[in-house]
This record gives C-alpha cells, structure tokens and sequence, in this order.
C-alpha cells in the first residue's frame, strides 16, 4: 500500500516537505490538547486561535508551501506551545495579554532558512507516513489521513471565514451604533401619536441586527472550537468504525464554515447577481490574467489596474467575480474571463499575450513562452515564478506585474465577442427563484432532477468523467456547479430547457459551495421529502482538501448520493471504500449513467 497522504499522488509532495508537514501536523494535534484543557478552565487565545488557522491550511497540498515557510511554522508552534501552557496554568492569568506580546514578538524576529530546516529534518523521522502507517494499519492509517484532509480542507474554509468576519462584525458593530442612535433622533421627529410604534418597529429590526451579529460571533467560536475537537480526536482515535463515522462529523464542521464564510463574503462584496461574461480574447489593450480564488489580491489587483490602464482577464475560479457588483461596477477593467480551469495553464498561458497573475491556485512548472511573464501572490516551488511583493502598509505591489504586461504584445484587435458565460446563480433571491421553478417542474414531471457539480478541476486531461456525466444529462435534468471543475464542461453547446432556464447555474467558486445547500434544502422542504429521496445527486471532482470536505458536508446532511472522482485515492482500501458508502454515505464514481441512474444508498 502506498504511504502518501491523500491527494499528494496527485500533486507530487517531495520528501522534505512531507517530513515538515507531518511535524506541523503532529505541533497541531499537541497544542489542541493544550487548547482545549484551557478551554475547559474558560480561557482561550486568538494567537493560539490563528495558529491552528494558519498551521492546518498551510499543510494543504493542493498549493503546496515551501519547506521554509513550514520550517518556521513548527518553529513558531514552539512558541506557541508556551502560550498554551501559560493559558493551562492557574498562575499569572492577569497577564495573558502581555504574554501574548511577547509571543508576537518573538515570533516576528524568527530567522528561518534552508539550513534551520535541515535540522528540523531528523525530527520527522518518528511520525514518518511508513511509521504511522505500521502502527495504525492499512485501514486506520487511510481514513486517519482522508480525515486530516477534510479537516485540512474545513480549515482553508474557516481561514478565510475569520478574516472577511473581523472586517464585517467591526463593521457590524459600528452600524448597531448607528441605528441605535438614528432611532432615537429620528422617532423624535415623528408625530406624538405614531412614535411608540414606530420606535417598536425599528427596535425589532436593530435586535433582529444584534442578533443575527450574536449569532454570527458565536458560530465562528462553535467553529474554532470544532477544529481543536477535530485535532484531539485524530490525535487520540484510531479506531475504524469511529474513523469513519467521524467523517460526518466533519461534513459537519464544513458546513459550518462555508455558512460564516458566505455571511463574510456578503458583508465584503455583496450578494451576487445573473451576469454574462465575456469568453473571447477579443479586445485590444495590454492585459494581465488573474487566475485563482483570491478576492483581495483580485480588488487590490483592479484598484492597480485603473493607474496602469490595463484591463484585468480572470481565469478559472476567478471567474465568479464577475457576479459581484463590487467588482463588476467599480472597476470597468475587469473585462471578461479567458480560458477555464487552472489545470490547462501551460497550454493557455502560452497563447495569453500578458502579465499572469497566479493568487492560492496551483501552479505548474512554466515553460519558456510565459515564464518571464508569471507571478504568484506566494512562493512557490518554481524559481522562474516571481513573488509579488508587499508594500510597507501590507499591499500588494503590482509594479512589476504591470511592467510585464507593458512588455507583452497585448490583444492586437478588438472584434464583436463571439462567446459569453453566465455567472451569478448563488444568490438568495436567484436560489429562491430556481427552487420555486424547479419544484413545480418537478411536481409537473418536467425536471427528473438536479445535478449538482463542482470541486477542483482533476488535472489530468485524460480524466473525462465530468465531461461525459454532463453529456448524459437528460433534458429533464439541470446542472449547478461550483468551483473550476465545471470548465470541464461550461462550454458546451446547450440550449436552454422546457422551463426557460439555462442548462446550467454556476454559483462560483468552492468558497461559494453553501449556495448549494441552501437550494437542496430549500427543494427538500417544499417536496417535504427527507434528505435521502430529494431529487438531486451531487458530484464532486476530488482533487483537493476543499472538495472532500464538501462532499463529506452533502453527507452530513443526510444526502445519500454524493459520488466522488473521477480517481480513487490511493490510500483507500476496499475496506475504506466499503464503509465510507455504507456508514457515511459517500461513493466513488463508475460510470456516469450508472452514476446517475444509482438509487440512494
């Protein structure tokens, strides 16, 4: 049986960054320990908090990290470790804050480089894949890993989650102050007679406000709370039965954190709205082409756009920008979307006549014609690919992005768009709307099902299955995606169905994958049906932590037919493969019409 964590057959993870990966891992799972005996004594840290953010979503290996920068990790878990032991301690609570800044500092002045690294190296020897995989066994050591996956998976979630949170409940906040304030100017001016009601009504809708704020604080600690459970128990479980029923558990979790990342995503950039998006390099200017799932470094990219005067193209999961009215009213230079998924970047980079831009997507080896002209918001393994570096104030400089794209030919011509691509389903009124349609399609016996697909793209081209489970699709079946698997298949031909709708409904990126859930669930309770017989089936391209994480959130809300691929990974055992179906409810995928016509477990 092969050794490798999940996915890493696929990405390629070199021995070195194994090593430190699994010592990171293991620094995660001691300090949960910690974390959650203070947890008990009622403290807790956002240091420590961001740490396991920050630890576990740099582990993943769908970007992987380079050896130092997870060299400097466990570095900083050393200190860490010392935070929480000053947490478990019953002496010296008054001082926590300092303490703190203390860490901070410390932390700040950490030197790490290649030969820090090597001495971590021997260090990794004890908690080395083959020694954990003797100890634990085929089956234990197999799901063990598919579970630090999803969590990996959850925790890349939850990162994002708690940096758009602490921009929008500050907000929140302030707009509470506001209101509060405004009623009580504004009642005044009211007549005598009406103000008791008025400021009754307005008062229910600033608690309705406070509230959901509440709420909204509370999930997220519900959530950072989950990721430290998560880590005790892989830390102190090797049982298979509870393995695996385990994974729902974190299906669970998953659904947590996509739920507060939609809010902070909505608090940022709004809701989105149904758009058609230019497909076609067909406008002549100097251009750069930003491909990954970043919105910060996109907005700061368009912001820098506007001074260069050179149009922005996305590409691959980018392309859910375009539905945001933040971005596609305020920047006029965010024109269209150019090539699909990241997995055919040699072939399109090539052909792409200006500065790329590669922000949290994988990046592959670049070949001559493109590799002056490619950056990366990260390091990463290849030297040919420049950083963007940060300003003093903590921005992106794009000067040398902009240089390069000055330095590119650009388009040569601009002609009528031949091709356009609809984005924008994910909203709440969109989602109302298609619920509303499609139940009474259904009740009418003109929709079968839906469809649902998403996950990151599989990269090897030969892989066809979501392209052929889209061909067997009847018209009586619709499509909604999400994430860059659906450029498998976007493209296509496909006239619009007997209710008027597009074939396909593309809520945007992996982050935007709890769209998903509010439309199955919203077609269950107008059915009245159980999760398990709800006319829909979910596919999901496992090729990434975030794509398992959100198949094991569709089983954790009772759906019995989630199906996963199009590649098995290697570390599942028949035995695995057996009990994911029967306990967790999670398939591997066959055929697509078998797929499709497969009852629910």
């Amino acid at each position: 049986m092969q050794t490798d964590p999940a996915f890493s057959t696929i990405t390629g993870v070199d021995p070195k960054t194994a090593n430190l990966r699994n010592q990171l891992i293991v620094w995660c799972k001691h300090l949960a320990l910690e974390a959650s005996k203070a947890r008990e004594m009622g403290r807790s840290s956002v240091l420590l908090d961001t740490f396991f953010l920050e630890a576990l979503s740099s582990a993943t290996l769908t970007t992987p990290v380079q050896p130092v920068a997870l060299a400097k990790l466990i570095y900083k878990a050393a200190y860490v470790k010392q935070l929480a032991d000053f947490l478990t301690n019953n002496e010296g609570v008054d001082y926590q804050e300092a303490y703190e800044g203390q860490i901070r500092d410390a932390v700040q002045q950490l030197v790490v480089d290649d030969s820090a690294v090597d001495e971590l190296l021997p260090q990794g020897e004890a908690c080395s894949n083959e020694t954990r995989l003797a100890s634990m066994g085929a089956d234990a050591y197999g799901l063990h890993e598919t579970l630090m996956a999803a969590l990996i998976g959850v925790a890349c979630n939850a990162r994002l989650s708690v940096q758009y949170s602490r921009e929008a409940l500050s907000a929140r906040d302030k707009i509470a102050v506001g209101l509060k304030q405004r009623i009580r100017d504004d009642v005044k001016k009211q007549p005598q007679e009406k103000r008791k009601q008025i400021k009754e009504e307005w008062t229910k809708e600033l608690n309705a406000y406070v509230e959901h704020t509440t709420q909204w604080r509370a999930e997220e600690r519900k959530l950072l709370d989950g990721l430290v459970d998560a880590l005790v128990f892989l830390a102190t479980v090797v049982d298979v039965d509870a393995l695996c029923d385990y994974a729902l558990t974190l299906g669970e979790l998953n659904v947590l954190a996509l739920e507060t990342l939609r809010w902070g995503v909505e608090a940022i950039y709004d809701q989105t709205t149904p758009t058609s998006v230019l497909a076609s390099d067909l406008k002549k200017r100097k251009c750069v082409l930003f491909c990954g799932d970043d919105f910060e470094a996109l907005q700061s990219l368009l912001k820098s756009a506007e001074y260069h005067d050179a149009d922005v193209w996305t590409c691959g999961d980018a392309l859910a920008a375009h539905a945001f009215a933040s971005f596609r009213k305020k920047s006029a230079y965010l024109v269209g979307h150019f090539s699909g998924s990241w997995r055919n970047q040699r072939q399109e980079f090539a052909r792409f006549p200006g500065a790329i831009v590669m922000a949290n997507a994988p990046v592959e080896e670049p070949d001559g014609s493109y590799e002056d002209y490619i950056f990366s918001t990260e390091p990463t393994q290849w030297s040919v690919v420049r950083v963007v570096p940060r300003k003093a104030n903590g921005e992106y400089d794009w000067t040398a992005v902009f240089h390069a794209a000055n330095d590119s030919p650009g388009f040569m011509r601009t002609v009528q768009p031949s091709q356009r691509v609809p984005v924008g389903f994910g909203g709440d009124l969109e989602l109302e709307m298609l619920v509303g349609k499609m139940v009474d399609a259904y009740r009418d016996n003109a929709l079968k099902e839906v469809a649902v697909i998403g996950g990151q793209d599989y990269p090897e081209s030969a892989c066809d299955y979501f392209e052929r489970l889209f061909d067997a699709l009847t018209p009586d079946t619709k499509a909604m995606t999400f994430g860059d698997a659906q450029f498998r298949f976007l493209r296509k031909p496909c006239d619009d169905t007997s209710l008027g709708l597009p074939k396909i409904f593309n809520v945007g990126r992996e982050y935007d994958a709890f769209a998903t859930f509010i439309f199955a669930k919203g077609i269950i309770e107008a059915l009245a049906r159980k999760a398990e017989t709800a006319p829909i089936a979910f596919f999901v391209s496992l090729w990434g932590e975030r794509s398992l994480a959100v198949a094991l959130a569709f089983c954790s809300q009772g759906y019995r037919r989630v199906f996963v691929g199009p590649v098995r990974p290697s570390l599942w055992t028949d035995t695995i493969v057996a009990a994911l179906e029967t306990r967790v409810g999670l398939r591997v995928t066959s055929e697509p019409n078998a797929d499709l016509d497969a009852p629910a477990l």
